[in-house]
């Protein structure tokens, strides 16, 4: 199971994961940068807080950024799980193909084996 894994790995497209990588971690380490900075909501006597308009947009900004983040890992993961199914299934056919070349050759060893006897 572990030649499985390795040689899922070496075919991992990690061109395309590293270069994405980059743009992911920026986006996430802005989005932690700017929740470091926002300042102080306001907030009333019971301890509610007020929202402003600039907050509110500051907010949507927020979320649209983290989706965006979001999807490109999604994207990459989807991009390695449909790597992984196409190498378990050439696993498959592989164990396969080779289960017919072991029968073949137990076989024409048996075949050989007996001819040989008879000679």
């Amino acid at each position: 199971m572990a030649i499985g894994w390795l040689t899922a790995l070496k075919l991992v497209p990690w061109g395309d994961v590293i270069e994405a990588t980059p743009q992911a971690l920026k986006a996430a380490k802005a989005l932690l940068k700017k929740r470091e900075e926002a300042p102080v909501p306001p907030t009333d006597a019971s301890g509610h807080v007020l929202l402003t308009p600039e907050m509110l947009n500051q907010w949507r900004q927020e979320q649209k950024t983290t989706l965006e983040a979001i999807e490109k890992l999604a994207t990459a993961q989807a991009s390695l799980i449909a790597e992984i199914e196409r190498l378990r299934s050439q696993q498959r056919r592989s164990r396969l193909g080779l289960g017919v070349l072991l029968l073949l050759s137990l076989f024409l060893t048996a075949w050989v084996l007996r001819h040989s006897a008879l000679a």
